[in-house]
Order: structure tokens, then sequence, then C-alpha cells
């Protein structure tokens, strides 16, 4: 039961990938693995204790924990990069407004 419970779950983020991959192929290669090994480990616990045990992790809960930190930290930086992509744009836009108003009125010979 818990199973698809935690599938339900994990689902949305190849949802959420699909729409990040035009913005960025990085990040939804990252979620889609994440993913993946998020539906692969639910499914058979055992490989994830195998895993585990083969990298020098202590159980495979352990393993899952390290993934989910791995997915949140590129949910974080597509988070980042879409802020600074904002600030750029509103940057840019603001400086367009203030030079053509500045150009605006040194054309009808008033002064800034």
């Amino acid at each position: 039961m818990i199973s698809y419970v935690l599938t339900a779950l994990i689902l949305p983020i190849f949802l959420y990938a699909f729409r990040v991959w035009r913005v960025s192929r990085i990040i939804a290669v990252g979620l889609y693995a994440g993913a993946v090994i998020g539906i692969v480990f639910v499914w058979t616990p055992a490989l994830a204790n195998t895993l585990a045990s083969m990298m020098g992790v202590g159980r495979g809960a352990d393993l899952v924990i390290y993934v989910y930190c791995l997915l949140s930290f590129l949910l974080i930086l597509d988070l980042s990069l879409k802020i600074k992509a904002q600030h750029q744009t509103i940057t840019r836009i603001v400086r367009e407004i203030a030079i053509s108003r500045v150009l605006g009125r040194s054309e009808r010979g008033e002064q800034a």
C-alpha cells in the first residue's frame, strides 16, 4: 500500500521535469534521474540496501535520504536560476523605460 502512495507522490516530479526541460535540461535530467531512482527504491527496498552497502552507507533508507537531499538541491538551484533570470529581465526593462523617458523628454525639449 505505501509503495503506491510513495509512487503517486513521486510522479509529479516527472511532470515538473517535463516543464523544466526547455529552460534547463541539466535540471530536468537530474529530476528525471532522481524520480526514477526514487521509484526503483520504493518498489525494491532490498536493492536500496544492497546499493547502500556498496557505497559505504549503513542502510538503504539513508541512501534514499541522500538522494532526496540531492533532488532538493536541484530544485533550489532551479529556483535560484529563475530568480536570477527574473532579476535580469526586470533590470533590463527598467533600464529601457528610464532611457526611453529621458530620450522622450530631450526630443520634446524638456529638461530631465
